[in-house]
């Protein structure tokens, strides 16, 4: 069966990724999404996922850019 990781374990997963992202310096949200794809599969053994990934006001032409990674 399918491994629903961040409810298994939301506490932990969050964390994680917060802690990533808060002292990681990125520029670009599609390098944000992959990075955070690679900590995953790394640190919990995820063999798959889909990250969507928003990024609101990074252009006056739309309310968010985004991004979406699926392995």
């Amino acid at each position: 069966g399918e491994l629903n990781l961040a409810a298994a374990n939301s506490p932990l997963v969050s964390q994680k990724i917060l802690d990533f992202v808060e002292n990681t310096p990125f520029k670009l949200v599609e390098t944000v999404a992959y990075r955070v794809a690679e900590l995953l599969q790394h640190e919990f053994g995820v063999k798959s996922l889909r990250i969507e990934l928003h990024k609101p006001k990074a252009v006056a032409q739309a309310s968010s850019v985004g991004v979406i990674v699926e392995r």
